[in-house]
């Protein structure tokens, strides 16, 4: 996206939803208990901070300005579970991110890339 014929990059909207089982949680395995735990877990620290990292990398730009609204209404914990965040980069473009790990969607980094075997290929959605 950096090339000149590709032209400027003027916005953008990505989303990541995917339903995770409750057994991912473990809420009784100190192992596991750092998922749902305030400034640890949630699909913000989770997830969507390897999406704006990529964004970055790929644009060469650097996320200016951030909106968020998050809700923890699926789970009740006292981390995010759903969300929206609009960026604004440094040069203008504006960009939206919608996440959710409560949410069943054939969206998610696993079923686009088919390297987990738990998730099958969709038809028409072969990455190569």
């Amino acid at each position: 996206v950096t090339r000149a014929d590709f032209g400027p990059l003027r916005g953008l909207s990505a989303e990541f939803a995917l339903l995770k089982p409750e057994a991912y949680f473990q809420r009784d395995d100190p192992r596991l208990a750092w998922r749902s735990q305030k400034g640890a877990g949630g699909p913000v620290l989770i997830n969507l901070i390897h999406d704006v990292d990529l964004l970055r990398f790929i644009t060469g730009h650097e996320v200016s300005t951030v909106f968020a609204s998050l809700s923890s209404s699926a789970r009740q914990t006292d981390v995010e579970d759903t969300g929206a965040v609009t960026v604004v980069l440094d040069h203008g473009a504006v960009g939206t991110f919608f996440f959710s790990d409560a949410a069943p969607s054939p969206w998610s980094y696993e079923f686009t890339t088919q390297e987990n075997a738990k998730y099958p290929a969709l038809p028409g959605s072969d990455p190569k």
